[in-house]
């Protein structure tokens, strides 16, 4: 069942971007790992999202999309 996920995370050029943003509360109810984000005219799936309630800050792991 995970055999195309796990073969597409392993491809040479995938690669890993971290990203800081405060993300507003109605993306992090509402944010699956199914979805992508758009930044700077390139897209990314979510690999996970550490996010500090304190503060807002949210830690996000991304996979570029080939």
């Amino acid at each position: 069942y995970y055999k195309n996920y796990i073969v597409d995370i392993y491809k040479n050029k995938r690669r890993l971007t971290k990203v800081k943003a405060y993300l507003p509360l109605k993306i992090l109810l509402n944010f699956t790992l199914a979805d992508t984000f758009k930044i700077n005219g390139k897209t990314y799936k979510i690999n996970s999202i550490e996010t500090n309630l304190e503060n807002g800050e949210s830690n996000i792991e991304l996979l570029n999309e080939l």
